[in-house]
């Protein structure tokens, strides 16, 4: 293995076992969209290697193929030779980012507000502020931001004791408040002991654009608020890819707790079929995420979880493509992540549903944004259980 290159880029061994198939292709979304050899894995994998050995000199052409792969994982779910694509895709940018030093600045203002959730909630005050000036036209993206919600309880920080840790995340923290608020009336109401963590950022804006260091110091800091945990419950899979991650990111001689999404976790040990839930008469759709999908591997989990609502009847949007949320890939590449909603939004608006719920906080708040004017619901699946659980 070529370790420390001049380049930045240290696995290319790991990039030459690609043998070239061709299986990625049809699961790729930006090579669908584009036809381009240089939009698809194999084709970034073949630029990883020229990059690694030397053949090819880092430049923003390079960089920009790079930058448009959506890091959706789908082309590992095929791979043959099960190349850690999305491995070597964080790794390739962080070397193009730190040789050309071109990190746009819509990406340097968020790597930097995610880490302080006040910041945060105070771009959601001017967002909206923005909106109602008519001002969201200078940056489409202000149509996403939501309120806030209601108020979150005070992190339970203070009980070292328990085991189990709920994990906030920052922007759900912010924006998502509804879903944590589900998400603590669950644990409890299932007999769950637990704490939380706070608002705390997993790193994942910084892993997969290419600030590793920033990753792996966010890593090192959750370490401390999970001290005592054996079991840490996220309930973004975006965040959730990236905890997973952590043991590699940040290792350590005490193992670290196990990572669990939060409807895996209800669904195996919440005894969902001992709670007392209203009817809840309709269709609900479900989408699942590509970090559910292709990482974290828990998608089944919700529709087992809806399924125990009287009276609902639970759909799956199958084979969908991604939707182009992809953490900060819709602010970076507006123009892409747009075709590929697009695409998403046909199948859901054909469905007739007026709910769809989803796992992903950056996914509810994209597919929001496009169907809030259709009457459409987003909403991720704790917060429908929770509001049909009897008082």
């Amino acid at each position: 293995m070529t370790r420390g290159n001049q380049n930045g880029f240290d696995s290319l061994a790991e990039a030459e076992r690609c043998v070239a198939c061709g299986l990625c292709l049809p699961q790729c979304p930006t090579y669908g969209l584009t036809r381009d050899e240089n939009e698809s894995p194999r084709g970034r994998l073949s630029l990883m290697r020229g990059l690694a050995s030397g053949q090819l000199a880092p430049s923003a052409g390079l960089f920009a193929h790079l930058d448009r792969c959506l890091g959706c994982r789908r082309c590992e779910a095929v791979c043959p030779a099960e190349v850690p694509y999305g491995r070597l895709l964080d790794d390739a940018r962080a070397g193009l980012y730190a040789r050309l030093g071109n990190t746009p600045w819509r990406l340097r203002l968020l790597r930097g507000l995610v880490r302080h959730p006040r910041a945060i909630g105070l771009l959601g005050a001017l967002a909206r502020f923005a909106r109602r000036l008519g001002l969201a036209a200078l940056w489409p993206e202000l149509a996403q931001v939501p309120p806030p919600g209601p108020p979150l309880a005070d992190s339970r920080d203070a009980d070292t004791r328990a085991g189990v840790v709920l994990f906030r995340g920052c922007l759900a923290s912010a924006f998502d408040r509804e879903t944590l608020a589900a998400a603590e009336r669950l644990l409890q109401a299932a007999g769950i002991h637990y704490r939380t963590s706070g608002a705390a950022c997993c790193g994942a804006l910084h892993q997969h654009n290419g600030d590793v260091s920033t990753a792996r110091a966010l890593a090192e800091a959750n370490r401390e608020r999970f001290a005592g945990a054996h079991t840490v419950l996220y309930c973004a899979s975006g965040c959730g890819a990236t905890l997973l991650d952590y043991p590699r990111l940040a290792p350590a001689a005490d193992a670290w707790p196990a990572f669990t999404e939060i409807t895996a976790f209800l669904a195996r040990e919440g005894r969902m079929d001992e709670l007392p839930f209203r009817d809840r008469p309709g269709r609900v759709l479900v989408h699942e995420p590509c970090s559910s999908r292709n990482v974290t591997r828990s998608g089944a989990a919700t529709p087992q979880l809806l399924e125990r609502l009287p009276g609902l009847q639970v759909e799956s949007l199958r084979n969908g493509p991604c939707c182009g949320a992809a953490g900060a890939y819709h602010l970076l590449q507006p123009v892409l992540a747009s075709r590929l909603r697009e695409r998403l939004l046909e199948p859901i608006r054909a469905s007739g549903v007026d709910t769809l719920v989803t796992t992903n906080l950056g996914c509810q708040l994209w597919l929001g944004a496009a169907l809030r004017k259709t009457g459409v619901r987003v909403v991720h699946p704790l917060t429908l259980l929770a509001g049909q659980l009897a008082d």
